[in-house]
């Protein structure tokens, strides 16, 4: 949850209703270099059927675990 505070400052600018909800995702699990395969360790608890999604993330180095975020989220919209 490291990307907590800047989250909390764009949250601040955004003067619309909205629901938070954080994931937890990595492509390294013990190890430091990437495997290349994103796991899901904790997924969202709400429905993002037809919203708008800002996905916010602490750390972004090779790019995979948040294109794997994007498409796992449009699949979460497209599936209902």
């Amino acid at each position: 949850k490291g990307c907590a505070p800047f989250m909390t400052d764009l949250i601040r600018e955004i003067d619309l209703p909205m629901d938070i909800d954080f994931m937890v995702a990595s492509s390294y699990g013990a190890d430091t270099k990437s495997s290349g395969n994103v796991k899901i360790i904790k997924d969202i608890n709400i429905d993002v059927h037809n919203k708008n999604v800002i996905i916010v993330e602490d750390i972004i180095d090779t790019g995979i675990t948040m294109n794997f975020l994007k498409d796992y989220l449009v699949l979460e919209q497209t599936s209902v």
